[in-house]
């Protein structure tokens, strides 16, 4: 396979994940993993989507920060996205009611 057939297909698996946030079955949240190691949540790797897409994926730039290597189901809670700092838990926090 081509490489720009392997990048089509990569920066469309991204878009995707991206614009949905959640793994589908089971509705797991989703968080980018950079070259470096650091996690991203979807929210940034929306708001900064030409740094991710463009600098990292099409031009092929892996130490700019925000070159994603992969797109992960987070399986357990307590890691933090590395940009923003929010709390990328496995399932949200659900509210107890007092009956």
């Amino acid at each position: 396979m081509n490489k720009t057939k392997s990048t089509r297909r990569n920066i469309s698996f991204l878009k995707t994940a991206v614009r949905t946030g959640f793994a589908w079955p089971g509705g797991y949240p989703l968080s980018a993993i950079t070259f470096d190691g650091s996690a991203l949540c979807m929210n940034c790797c929306r708001k900064n989507w030409r740094s991710v897409a463009h600098e990292s994926m099409i031009k092929g730039w892996e130490r700019c920060g925000w070159g994603v290597r992969a797109v992960e189901v987070l399986w357990e809670g307590g890691n933090y996205c590395d940009h923003c700092s929010a709390v990328l838990d496995a399932y949200p926090l659900e509210e107890t009611e007092n009956a």
